[in-house]
C-alpha cells in the first residue's frame, strides 16, 4: 500500500520550493555561500537543482509508503513522524557526516533547518492523501 502519485509530486514540489526560498537571498543563501566555499555557477546548479528534485520525489515516496503503512492521515501525527523520520535518519547521518569530515558546523545548521522544515511539509502534505 503506497500514496497517491499526486500526494508524492506535491510533496516533492513543496520541499523544492522550501529548499529554493531557504537557500535565497531572503534567508540562508548568502550565509551559506559564506561558509561553502561554492562559487556559484548556471552548470552547478543545475546538476544540483536536479539532484535535489530526484532526492525530493524518493524521499515523498518512501515517506507516504511508511505513513500509509502506518496509517498516519492527521496533521499532528503527520509533524511526530515528519520529525521522528528527521531527527532519526537525516540529523544523526548528516551530523556523523559534518563530523567526520570536519565541515562547519554552521552549515550543518543551516542544512538541517532546511531538511526539517522540507520534511515536516512533506508530511503534512502526505498525510492528506492517505
Amino acid at each position: 500500500m503506497c500514496i497517491s502519485i499526486l500526494g508524492v509530486i506535491a510533496a516533492a514540489i513543496a520541499k523544492i520550493i522550501i529548499g529554493s526560498l531557504w537557500y535565497s537571498k531572503l534567508l540562508f543563501g548568502q550565509l551559506w555561500l559564506r561558509f561553502s566555499n561554492v562559487t556559484p555557477d548556471a552548470k552547478s546548479m543545475q546538476k544540483a537543482m536536479a539532484g535535489s528534485m530526484v532526492s525530493s520525489f524518493v524521499i515523498a515516496s518512501i515517506m507516504g509508503c511508511f505513513m500509509a503503512r502506518l496509517g498516519i492521515n492527521s496533521i499532528e501525527s503527520a509533524l511526530c513522524f515528519g520529525f521522528m523520520a528527521w531527527l532519526g535518519f537525516v540529523a544523526t547521518v548528516s551530523l556523523e557526516n559534518t563530523l567526520w569530515n570536519k565541515q562547519n558546523i554552521t552549515m550543518y545548521f543551516i542544512s538541517m533547518g532546511s531538511h526539517l522544515i522540507g520534511i515536516l511539509t512533506m508530511a503534512v502534505i502526505l498525510s492528506q492523501f492517505i
